[in-house]
């Protein structure tokens, strides 16, 4: 899973969120925009491992 490449497509957002934390403690905003990079990474590596899975029956 990569979540890196969610948090470079989100970089303003994840800096914005980071920032209200320290300004207002606003933690929950931060970990439910978090969490959505983890469910979207988590797609991506299954479509991944799927694609490859196809590749190799298929060879």
């Amino acid at each position: 899973m990569y979540m890196s490449a969610y948090l470079k497509r989100h970089q303003a957002e994840y800096y914005r969120r980071l920032s209200a934390i320290r300004a207002e403690g606003d933690w929950e905003s931060w970990i439910t925009f978090f969490l959505e990079g983890v469910s979207v990474a988590a797609a991506e590596a299954q479509r991944s491992i799927i694609e490859v899975a196809s590749l190799v029956t298929a060879d």
